[in-house]
């Protein structure tokens, strides 16, 4: 049986592996969460986000290869990768822009990142994380997610992606400074969806902000061994445009689980192949706004996807200040002969 590209997994202690034996998995990422943003000189592959864990949940994000992939990893310009015959993990950590250049400096530092990535083996972006300080303040009486999403989309244009191009993303609020981001790209393209329910992102009004955020609500990646993943954004109780039910948590966590099937049968039925078996979410990832909330959502989530579906809890803030959770997830698909 052949092996995907690249596996997920959610972990409850950091992975021991030696990159240079054959029998396990190769290490391409290992992802922790804590109070600070944190690179490792020595090791590329290996971030820490400045996101609180919540609750007994996994404590690490691990990304692995085949048994004897070959990769390589370095910094460029402040840049961390590593980077395999078919995929690219890279990272930047951002320091705290003063307000009167937060969107000037981010449009530098992303069309860097961008750059960066255009010039490797692996052009394509996947899947794209953000972790910035604050994202509901104010920045020059701007709101700071707008202001952030200026810079964005200006990169994007500098670098001719469009919006047929846009990665899956997430772009979370932290108590601590910097922004952060991280993200997988590959060799070969994915494939974008929208969600029926949902205005595509780069579509909303005026009133989220002089430039749109940029990103697809799913992307859906096929590896050369043909094994397909779907990769879904950062979800919330979104429908339309519109925040439903604002400030109310189960009533948001009902249209945010409505907004993730959606995706996922559209996937079923528009991207996979008919010998596909029916999707199954592999992964979640839940931010909360408030961490009391986290039994709540747990229980919620649990009666939905049952007791062995890795679920990792993080606090953090949303993008508007009336959501109270947003969710991602990834999805593997199998075939059925």
């Amino acid at each position: 049986m052949s092996h995907p590209a690249i596996v997920f997994n959610y972990l409850m202690a950091p992975p021991a592996l030696d990159p240079f034996a054959h029998s396990t998995p190769a290490p391409f990422a290992v992802i922790r969460y804590g109070m600070q943003h944190e690179r490792h000189i020595n090791n590329p592959c290996d971030i820490t986000i400045g996101t609180p864990l919540l609750m007994p949940s996994p404590n690490y994000e691990s990304w692995q290869l085949p048994p004897g992939a070959a990769i390589q990893s370095g910094w460029h310009n402040e840049i961390g990768y590593v980077l395999s015959d078919e995929l690219l993990f890279a990272h930047l950590l951002i320091p705290e822009p003063p307000p009167a250049q937060f969107t000037q400096d981010i449009y530098q530092a992303y069309s860097r990142l961008l750059t960066f990535v255009q010039q490797t083996p692996c052009p394509n972006l996947l899947r794209i994380w953000h972790y910035l300080a604050g994202i509901n303040d104010e920045v020059m009486g701007v709101k700071r997610y707008h202001a952030f999403c200026t810079g964005r989309a200006l990169a994007y244009t500098q670098c001719g992606i469009d919006s047929h191009s846009l990665p899956a993303a997430t772009a979370i609020g932290t108590d601590t400074g910097g922004v952060s981001i991280h993200l997988l790209a590959s060799r070969h393209a994915g494939i974008t969806l929208e969600n029926p329910r949902q205005i595509s992102a780069y579509y909303y009004p005026i009133q989220y902000g002089l430039r749109s955020p940029a990103f697809a609500r799913a992307l859906s990646y096929c590896d050369a061994q043909q094994h397909h993943t779907l990769m879904i954004s950062g979800t919330a109780s979104i429908v339309g445009h519109v925040t439903m039910h604002p400030d109310h948590l189960q009533r948001q966590l009902q249209e945010t689980h409505r907004n993730l099937e959606r995706i996922v049968n559209q996937a079923q039925q528009q991207l996979l192949p008919k010998n596909t078996a029916p999707l199954l979410i592999n992964h979640l990832k839940v931010y909360l706004r408030h961490p009391a909330d986290v039994n709540s959502v747990n229980s919620y989530l649990r009666a939905w996807l049952g007791e062995t579906i890795p679920i990792l809890y993080l606090n953090g803030a949303i993008c508007r200040r009336d959501l109270m959770l947003e969710i991602e997830a990834t999805v593997h698909a199998y075939s059925i002969d």
